[in-house]
């Protein structure tokens, strides 16, 4: 079962765009995406794919993004000596 964009804001994941046109890329937030877009245009239920149609470059104007979900790796602290 694919995640949804409310899985991604909740398990802190990021997103980086890239614009298939110029090759620019961008780091977004799902959080950020869900909190500053019109009500009913973006919501948490969305897939990746229905994401990426809505995207525009701000370089070349192209809406030619796909996004690739990168999950933040939490290190965990080393304890020497400690079993």
């Amino acid at each position: 079962m694919p995640l949804r964009l409310g899985d991604y804001a909740d398990g802190g994941w990021f997103f980086i765009a890239r614009c298939g046109a110029c090759g620019r890329e961008a780091i977004l937030e799902p959080a950020d995406i869900l909190a500053r877009t019109e009500a009913g245009k973006v919501h948490r239920g969305m897939l990746l794919s229905d994401l990426e149609a809505l995207l525009r470059c701000r370089d070349c104007r192209a809406k030619k993004a796909s996004l690739e979900a990168t999950a933040r790796i939490r290190k965990q602290a080393f304890v020497g000596g400690m079993v």
